[in-house]
């Protein structure tokens, strides 16, 4: 039996690869993320849905062993700019991961972080991401939740 994985965030560049990866090591794999991915293969699944919307995270995650959060606000000076957004999608859309995963008993989680949460260049993107890492690890503590950050440096392609 394949080992179900949703990859949040999906449709980036990041989430797509990621994706893919894990189609070719035999992964049933879903995506979610807010629009279609233009390179999604016929073996993976596409749902549409918001992170801050905890009833599609739900119905999304059910039945997955490993979840990647690879979605929220990345770019660095729209997080500044729009700060309420940068709460919602990479606090308030992380905690409604987590409590999903909580509530279906996901094997794990991997979380998409970056450089900057060690940082201060990073503003309000900096605050929101060590934010997110502080929440996956107090649902560890709390609820026993497992978890790995990853610490990307910056991504770019097409």
């Amino acid at each position: 039996m394949k080992k179900k994985v949703l990859v949040i965030g999906g449709s980036g560049f990041l989430g797509s690869h990621l994706a893919d990866i894990l189609s070719d090591h035999k992964y049933e794999v879903t995506i979610f993320d807010k629009k279609k991915s233009q390179y999604l293969r016929k073996n993976q699944k596409m749902v549409i849905g918001d992170i801050t919307d905890l009833k599609s995270i739900n119905k999304a995650i059910k039945g997955k062993k490993f979840v990647y959060h690879f979605a929220g606000m990345a770019d660095i000076k729209e997080t500044n700019m729009r700060p309420v957004d940068a709460v919602k999608y990479n606090v308030l859309g992380t905690t409604n991961i987590l409590e999903s995963c909580k509530k279906n008993k996901v094997n794990k989680i991997i979380f998409a972080s970056s450089i900057y949460a060690n940082s201060t260049l990073g503003n309000l993107y900096t605050t929101s991401k060590v934010a997110a890492e502080n929440i996956i690890k107090n649902y560890f503590l709390l609820y026993k939740t497992k978890y790995t950050i990853l610490r990307f440096a910056t991504a770019y392609g097409t």
